[in-house]
């Protein structure tokens, strides 16, 4: 049987749900009557579940903060991590980054191009954050996120051709293909 807190917080969060549904609702429909639709071949119903999905999605990671036993994608990192990394932001191929650097590392070592899942529809840099500066402390490598194109804004292939640049431009840069790790979690 589940606690009484359980409940409370369960019902709570389908509250905060709701209310968040019912604003993104009202706020999607006054933008579209205001500015008309994000994509012409957009229905009303495709453009106002897409930002509802989005909404909740949202929520929930910072939802997933209240709870320590769990990690959280959108946690900042701590002064310990942060003292054994560089972090900063960046562009590669005209796409925005996060690169997370070891203090020790060295151009000849590892670089690990990191593709943050969410369905190439959702996710960032930011909501992986965490899992690249476990990459970059556990293998030593400077790990970096591309923030790569998302549909529905951006059908197919548009992620994966902005890969493919990303992955193009650091061969450019002189990174070494046999020095270059390409990875990622779900859809990345």
């Amino acid at each position: 049987m589940k606690s009484p807190s359980f409940l409370v917080r369960r019902a709570v969060r389908d509250l905060r749900v709701g209310v968040l549904a019912t604003r993104v609702v009202a706020a999607t429909a006054a933008r579209r009557l205001l500015h008309g639709p994000k994509r012409p071949q957009w229905s009303v119903r495709f453009e106002v579940v897409n930002e509802v999905i989005r909404a909740v999605v949202a929520l929930g990671h910072r939802e997933m903060t209240l709870e320590p036993q769990r990690e959280v994608p959108l946690r900042p990192l701590s002064r310990g991590v942060l003292r054994k990394l560089s972090w900063r932001r960046g562009t590669l191929a005209g796409m925005p980054t996060e690169e997370h650097t070891p203090r020790d590392w060295k151009p000849s070592d590892l670089v690990w191009l990191h593709l943050h899942g969410g369905a190439y529809a959702m996710g960032s840099p930011a909501s992986h954050r965490w899992i690249a500066a476990r990459i970059a402390l556990s293998t030593g490598a400077r790990c970096i996120l591309p923030e790569y194109r998302k549909a529905p804004e951006c059908p197919y292939p548009a992620a994966i051709d902005d890969v493919l640049r990303a992955y193009q431009a650091l061969l450019a840069d002189g990174v070494s293909p046999s020095n270059l790790v390409l990875g990622g979690d779900s859809a990345g």
